[in-house]
């Protein structure tokens, strides 16, 4: 009997605790206006910009760790 009630405790235990799990924070990014750009037909000796509005709308910061131009 001692056996059988302390594994149902224990049993009760796991189950409360396996919901009881926090959400992770993750970034959730938005991009404005696109993802890509099209500069059409471009010199070499010409210096062209584009600028890409990015926004974060998770509960952590969002890194960016690598941008390249195609």
């Amino acid at each position: 009997m001692k056996r059988s009630s302390i594994l149902i405790v224990l049993f009760t235990l796991c189950a409360i605790f396996s919901g009881a799990q926090k959400s992770l924070a993750v970034p959730k990014l938005e991009v404005i206006g696109g993802t890509s750009f099209d500069f059409g037909i471009v010199n070499g000796n010409q210096t062209i910009t584009h600028e890409f509005v990015l926004n974060n709308h998770g509960d952590s910061v969002l890194h960016i760790l690598k941008a390249k131009g195609g």
